[in-house]
């Protein structure tokens, strides 16, 4: 079996995808991210970004593993999280055939999530 044909590999493979080609736009919303959680579809799942990684964290028990990345044009570490499409149905009904869905959340706790942060990029 071809690696790149298994779901996990397609899922990385868009990921991939979604940051090369959406990164910018990505940070963007996050910088000014206070009240609500961005996710990306990548099929099966959804994918959260930096400040909506940790309001996902802190709404969901069901978030697939965090992940610290770091790109080679970025100066700073790149957090995200997934989550699977049945469990982003308990937040939302409006899942079908969106490539973007925002959930509104209580305000960010600032000191919360640099603290998560630096724990998660130093390690």
């Amino acid at each position: 079996m071809n690696n790149a044909s298994t779901p996990r590999m397609q899922n990385l493979m868009r990921i991939e995808t979604l940051i090369a080609q959406d990164l910018s736009d990505i940070l963007s919303k996050e910088n000014d991210n206070t009240n609500n959680i961005n996710l990306y579809n990548i099929g099966e799942y959804w994918v959260a970004f930096e400040k909506s990684a940790y309001q996902l964290e802190q709404i969901s028990d069901n978030v697939n593993s965090t992940v610290v990345i770091r790109l080679k044009d970025r100066p700073f570490p790149l957090i995200f999280n997934t989550i699977s499409n049945n469990d982003v149905k308990m937040f939302s009904k409006q899942t079908k055939q969106h490539h973007f869905l925002q959930l509104p959340t209580k305000s960010l706790n600032s000191q919360s999530f640099n603290a998560w942060y630096k724990e998660l990029t130093e390690q």
